[in-house]
């Protein structure tokens, strides 16, 4: 609007409405110049001009009446991209001026023609704040995966029309995969002074993440962990990783934390449970990721049973021509909570050793018949003591031990091995390790699990055992090479030759041989057959161990050569000059 006279020295504009208005302006007797950009309602008013000749009283009063009509809408929001978190609600801005009469909003897709979004049917898309004049954001309700996209807002009237597009980026809210309550899904407890107890948290978190502007293509999550509730010290943990953003897909990057418990104490029973959510690096989040928190898992921990305060022995006959002897264990504070024994061990010692070791009876009693029947032995100078057992392990051991050695009512004749070795196996190996050594004679290993001390039932207890190779070039076939093993504990028996009829034959390579064991003693062998006074052997077979090959193919010869391709052939190696030991031609 120009302020002008003729003859003026001065002109400008002094009021709006009445009201004193303070203008930019220069004094000329040309025209004083206002300019209202983006023209809106609120601009509708009496503006005043002033001019004057710089005489006394020489001046001139004039109005403009302005009035705003409609024009071609004009937006005020700039083309922006945004994210936000599904199940979330979210506004997308199209701000104008003047209102338009018609907004139109469409999802854009270079796949499928545009579809316009039916915010106007009391679905998820609502049209807020038209009827404040210029507000004609839209808002998405519940926000899916599917409405990530290409938004166009178009706004119409009489004049014409103006759109803006807005990007939104729909994010997958960060989600627990697996927490204590996996670890802890059996129910089981754990014993106290455990070594080591690790609870898991693996979370997925959207690799879309690297994309958002300020990120420099990291990707960052924080666990928390909780117990009964509150959380632990340190409060959280903060895992990154960086990704190319510009191969960023809609995928998501699991990242792994651990709890450890080291070692586990009974201050550590409760319930566990963990919380992750994205870490908020920048700002072009409007809201935090809601993250997810595990389901919570109950860490039982059971600490060691009370001790067996006493035991008391009776004689009994159990078998016959057998003593036993009936055991019964008195317990106090066998209830106290997180310590309840759930069964009892009786042990007795044993006398072969240099120094005392103690064995468990097997088949005892539970925790509500607190009784233990032991047959004795004629040879074995026995103690016992007893240990109560949970899941923590075995508690202190009673004591003094029970003694029963000075009693001769308790001793009977002895009598033959009741049990031979069990679990014999045959092989190459080590009695060291499970591995094969190469480069070295070929060897047999024999392996068994020992009797138990309360089968030796004499003097004089050995392991009998006899070996015959079945297949054998050099060795008779079929004829044995007998050993005696004495003392009960060995395990394990590696030859490298066999005595047999005063020769030595070294172990062959890769050749099947059987074996057989026997437990015996000064009283006879075990398990011997009362009708055919036959003895009931332990027996196996394997092979020994391996060696290289010692044979080649005989008259390889050349048939025909091409520039890719060599034919050659070789007589076929008989199995009397070691053939049936390897297992293919390697031709470099």
């Amino acid at each position: 609007m120009r302020c002008q006279a003729d003859h003026a020295q001065r002109c400008q504009w002094i009021s709006r409405n009445g009201v004193s208005l303070k203008l930019n302006s220069s004094s000329t007797t040309e025209s004083v110049v206002m300019v209202t950009d983006s023209a809106s309602y609120a601009d509708r008013a009496v503006y005043q001009c002033n001019c004057t000749s710089g005489l006394p009283g020489a001046y001139l009063y004039a109005n403009a009446y302005v009035n705003v009509v409609a024009r071609r809408p004009k937006i005020r929001t700039k083309q922006l991209a945004h994210w936000a978190w599904a199940n979330a609600s979210f506004t997308l801005p199209c701000r104008s001026e003047p209102r338009p009469a018609k907004v139109e909003w469409t999802r854009v897709s270079s796949a499928t023609p545009s579809k316009q979004v039916d915010f106007l049917n009391g679905g998820r898309y609502q049209l807020l704040g038209l009827e404040w004049g210029g507000l004609t954001d839209l808002t998405v309700d519940k926000l899916q995966l599917s409405d990530g996209g290409q938004y166009r807002c178009r706004l119409i009237n009489q004049f014409g029309s103006a759109s803006v597009q807005q990007n939104l980026t729909v994010l997958q809210p960060t989600r627990v995969l697996a927490g204590p309550a996996d670890a802890l899904a059996d129910g089981r407890a754990y014993p106290a002074e455990a070594e080591e107890l690790r609870l898991p948290c693996r979370v997925a978190v959207d690799s879309r993440l690297a994309t958002i502007p300020g990120s420099n293509g990291v990707v960052s999550v924080s666990i928390s962990w909780l117990k009964d509730g509150l959380a632990l010290t340190p409060s959280s943990t903060t895992l990154t990783r960086k990704i190319d953003s510009s191969d960023a897909k809609a995928e998501l990057l699991e990242f792994e934390d651990w709890l450890v418990l080291s070692p586990v104490q009974p201050q550590h029973a409760g319930r566990y449970a963990c919380s992750a959510g994205a870490v908020a690096m920048v700002t072009s989040m409007r809201s935090a990721d809601p993250g997810d928190t595990s389901y919570t898992g109950l860490l039982r921990v059971v600490e060691r049973a009370e001790s067996a305060q006493e035991i008391a022995a009776n004689w009994l006959q159990l078998w016959p021509g057998h003593t036993g002897l009936v055991i019964a264990v008195g317990v106090s504070n066998a209830n106290v909570i997180n310590s309840v024994a759930t069964s009892y061990a009786v042990e007795f010692s044993e006398q072969y050793s240099s120094y005392t070791r103690w064995h468990a009876v097997e088949h005892c009693g539970s925790v509500t018949d607190l009784r233990c029947e032991v047959r004795l032995l004629p040879s074995l100078a026995l103690k016992f003591r007893v240990r109560a057992l949970n899941l923590a392990g075995a508690g202190p051991p009673s004591d003094p031990p029970l003694d029963v050695t000075s009693d001769s009512d308790c001793r009977s004749e002895p009598k033959p091995p009741s049990a031979n070795p069990t679990e014999l196996r045959v092989d190459g190996g080590s009695c060291h390790n499970n591995v094969e050594i190469l480069g070295q004679p070929p060897r047999l290993r024999i392996r068994w699990r020992p009797v138990s001390p309360l089968a030796i039932n004499g003097p004089g207890f050995a392991y009998s055992l006899t070996v015959a190779c079945e297949d054998c070039r050099s060795a008779p076939i079929g004829q044995q090479y007998a050993t005696r093993i004495d003392g009960f504990q060995q395990d394990c028996l590696v030859l490298h030759s066999l005595e047999i009829d005063g020769k030595d034959y070294p172990i062959a390579a890769y050749r099947t041989y059987r074996v057989e064991i026997l437990s015996v003693n000064n009283l006879g062998n075990c398990c011997t057959n009362s009708a055919s006074k036959i003895a009931a052997t332990a027996s196996a077979s394997g092979r020994s161990s391996e060696t290289a090959p010692e044979v080649a193919p005989k008259r390889l010869r050349q048939l025909q050569m091409a520039p890719a391709t060599a034919e050659v052939k070789a007589e076929q190696v008989e199995p009397s000059e070691g053939a049936d030991v390897w297992l293919a031609w390697d031709m470099p």
